[in-house]
């Protein structure tokens, strides 16, 4: 519940930022946020997403279940780039504003909570997680070194010193 209610509220917080924006642009909220349109639109199509994701309640396919989780991971580490390292990110991208890094930020957390806390069906047998170590072990056939342990036969058969058992 309270997941739903962050997701609509954040929802209708991108919504009421983007319709102030079109009224009136001369506020001092609006240097925080990005003067394009199509970034606001997007904004808004991501708030959308995050609240139909958020009230769905499950993934019916695992598919969008790593789409979920992926874009969720992308979008915080955009937002965590975009909030700590301001000035490399502004200089180097500045269609973004402060808040918007914020709710992309916002966005991802609400993505990625979703994909770890709704079922979802199981990964398809044809799929291959191709960054996985142990999948990368067998594709490439690394042969791992083995320290050579000595091997002494069992003491019963052992001769002693004098030749007799």
């Amino acid at each position: 519940m309270i997941l739903k209610s962050i997701s609509l509220v954040t929802g209708l917080v991108t919504l009421d930022v983007y319709l102030q924006s079109q009224l009136s642009s001369n506020g001092p909220l609006f240097y925080l946020v990005s003067d394009n349109t199509i970034i606001n639109i997007l904004m808004i199509l991501l708030a959308a997403a995050g609240v139909l994701v958020t009230f769905r309640g499950r993934f019916k396919s695992w598919y969008g279940y790593m789409a979920c989780l992926s874009l969720g991971a992308i979008m915080i580490l955009m937002g965590l780039a975009g909030v700590f390292f301001d000035s490399l990110i502004y200089s180097f991208w500045s269609v973004f504003s402060p808040l918007n890094y914020a709710l992309l930020l916002e966005y991802g957390i609400i993505f990625s909570i979703c994909s770890l806390a709704f079922k979802h069906a199981k990964r398809p047998k044809d799929v291959r997680l191709a960054l996985s170590p142990a999948y990368l072990l067998l594709r490439l056939k690394l042969a791992l070194p083995v320290p050579k342990i000595p091997h002494f036969p069992p003491l019963s058969r052992r001769e002693t010193a004098s030749g007799t058992n």
